[in-house]
C-alpha cells in the first residue's frame, strides 16, 4: 500500500505540469482569434449605394379674380424632387508580406572611339 501512494502523487504531479504548461496556448489562441476577427473587421469593404431621395416643396398657386369676397384661394402643390445620395465608405489594404523580385538595370558596356595619339620629340637643348 505504501507504493501506491508515490506512483497516484507522481500522476498526479504529472497531469498538473501537462495542464499549468498548455494555459498560454489557450490563451495565446484566444488573442489570435480576437485580433484575426478586428482585422476581418477591417478588411471588409461596403459597396457604394445610390439611394434616391424625394423631397417635397409645396408652391402656393393662387386661384383667378372672382366676384367672390374671396381675393384668392392659395392651392398648395407637392412637386416631387429625386435626389441621388451616395454613401462613401472607406476601402482598407492590408499589403502582402510576400517579396517581389524587381530585376536590376544591366551594365552594358559604351563602346568608345579609338584615338590615335603621336608623340611630339622635345627640343634639343643647347649647353
Amino acid at each position: 500500500m505504501a507504493e501506491v501512494k508515490p506512483k497516484r502523487s507522481r500522476l498526479q504531479t504529472t497531469l498538473l505540469a501537462i495542464i499549468l504548461a498548455t494555459i498560454p496556448f489557450y490563451l495565446l489562441g484566444l488573442v489570435v482569434l480576437w485580433v484575426g476577427g478586428a482585422a476581418l473587421a477591417a478588411r471588409t469593404t461596403a459597396t457604394p449605394t445610390a439611394t434616391q431621395e424625394e423631397v417635397v416643396q409645396p408652391s402656393i398657386t393662387p386661384s383667378p379674380f372672382t366676384a367672390t369676397p374671396t381675393l384668392f384661394t392659395p392651392t398648395i402643390t407637392e412637386t416631387p424632387t429625386t435626389t441621388p445620395t451616395f454613401t462613401v465608405t472607406a476601402t482598407y489594404f492590408i499589403p502582402s508580406s510576400t517579396p517581389s523580385v524587381t530585376p536590376l538595370p544591366s551594365q552594358t558596356p559604351t563602346p568608345t572611339a579609338a584615338t590615335e595619339t603621336s608623340e611630339i620629340p622635345e627640343p634639343p637643348t643647347n649647353p
